[in-house]
């Protein structure tokens, strides 16, 4: 173990928080890798899970807590499943920023929220819009939205720029629908044009338009992806389009197939979805070359959300599965494409959704999991063996409300601590498989991230080291 390692290691055991967040929101950071420096569960257990009405965007903090809306707030859970406080605004989000404060949005009003769930400001949003997946996180930490028009407002769709004190720094409208952004490493924003061909690249001080990608395909909602060298990765109906920070054709990945919204493993590769008979998930180097592929899904089923790679190359998957079903899946696949576990949630009962819907899942510190099932259950697995609660070996953060609730406008709870259950049964089933089922000669050989792994004492807790 290096110096270094070895500083950084002691560091996190005597303290319970780490320097930034451990998964800072959507795809987890504004690049949307989905790119985590933590390893998730080599054998996972559920640890606890809780019912209620959940929002899709989960984030976890550098404390190691989840957190994410329900019904009316915003809570953070400890890992495991006890509330450390409550934001009392039925706010969406959230995203974390570099100091550790957050945003999130309600449709009115955007928020700046303190790491211990306390209000900073709030500024209202414009009059007869609402934001689109979220607000992220851009340069000099301002927050970045993409406005959608309320019903029975004019036709305009909007991208702001919101400095760290709520004041806008730009706003530019366009007349297109328009997806998710992405934020370059120099702070340039890029997003497509929905159900369009066009790519933008607009200016992180000004908002004007640095330049447009045009293409033949078609884009989706899905947001770009910025990978290690700049390069922008816009997945469309035939491909992935990898773009230069200058606006210029790199290459296509994958061409000829539906592709999703991409991620990044830590040695190159290019995780996506993609429409094909023989491999449904698969993994390529910048130039193309096919690392692997794998064939998961059968029936009338599809992947919800995109792919997350932990510490270690492992791909964590999940299924929105076919009408009339009753349960969804999760699937764990190695840096090499085989298939390391599938773990199987639901059955009867839940929500009257006709399409039940795992995921996509979040990566939090000491190799815990959370994801969604339908919407109406969050699941919380870690690594089997280690008993229900779970014990990083760190003292709990001396400066947070680790034990009491910030009960905000209406006092309490909301009585969530009735609906945990942490001795829950195993819902999965272990499955073996060599995945890599794709049929085509130009697979290459598996290449394993070059990184140091700092472990944290009594936890397995694994971050990527410098």
């Amino acid at each position: 173990m290096s110096t270094v390692t070895a500083v950084v290691a002691l560091a996190l055991a005597l303290t319970s928080q780490y320097p930034e967040a451990v998964w800072p929101g959507y795809r987890h950071d504004s690049r949307n890798t989905g790119r985590s420096a933590f390893k998730g569960p080599g054998n996972p257990a559920e640890k606890w899970s809780i019912e209620g009405e959940w929002s899709e965007y989960l984030a976890v903090d550098r404390h190691g807590k989840l957190i994410i809306h329900r019904s009316t707030a915003v809570f953070a859970y400890d890992r495991n499943g006890n509330v450390a406080w409550k934001f009392a605004n039925d706010a969406d989000g959230p995203t974390i920023r570099a100091d550790n404060q957050w945003y999130a949005d309600d449709g009115d009003f955007l928020f700046l929220v303190s790491d211990s769930g306390q209000l900073v400001w709030k500024r209202a949003v414009d009059a007869g819009s609402y934001s689109f997946a979220g607000p992220s996180v851009g340069k000099d930490d301002s927050a970045i939205l993409v406005l959608w028009p309320g019903i029975g407002f004019p036709d305009h769709y909007y991208v702001v720029s919101v400095n760290g004190t709520g004041a806008t720094n730009w706003k530019d409208r366009f007349e297109a629908k328009m997806g998710g952004v992405a934020v370059g490493l120099d702070g340039t924003v890029y997003f497509p044009k929905i159900d369009g061909s066009s790519l933008f690249a607009l200016h992180p001080d000004t908002g004007k338009i640095k330049w447009t990608y045009e293409h033949s395909a078609t884009n989706f909602w899905y947001p770009p992806v910025v990978g290690d060298d700049g390069s922008v990765f816009l997945s469309t109906s035939q491909g992935i389009h990898v773009v230069t920070p200058e606006g210029k054709l790199k290459n296509v990945l994958m061409e000829g197939f539906n592709t999703s919204v991409a991620s990044l493993g830590a040695d190159g590769t290019i995780v996506s979805y993609v429409s094909k008979d023989d491999a449904d998930v698969v993994a390529v180097y910048p130039d193309g070359t096919v690392k692997w592929g794998i064939k998961l899904l059968e029936g009338d089923s599809g992947f919800s959300g995109a792919p997350v790679v932990d510490a270690e190359g492992t791909v964590y998957l999940s299924e929105n599965t076919g009408k009339g079903s009753t349960a969804g899946y999760l699937w764990a696949v190695s840096s090499d494409g085989n298939l390391k576990w599938t773990r199987v949630f639901g059955g009867p009962g839940g929500t009257p959704n006709t399409e039940r819907r795992v995921g996509p899942a979040v990566i939090g510190d000491c190799n815990m999991l959370y994801f969604l099932f339908d919407y109406y259950k969050l699941y919380a697995l870690g690594e089997a063996g280690d008993g229900g609660p779970v014990d990083c070996g760190f003292p709990e953060f001396d400066g947070g409300p680790e034990d009491s609730i910030d009960g905000g406008a209406d006092g309490g709870n909301d009585a969530v601590s009735d609906n945990r259950t942490n001795d829950a049964e195993d819902a999965g089933v272990p499955a073996d498989g060599n995945g890599a089922d794709w049929d085509l000669a130009d697979i290459g050989a598996a290449a394993d991230a070059q990184a140091d792994i700092i472990s944290a004492p009594g936890c397995g807790c694994a971050q990527v080291g410098a």
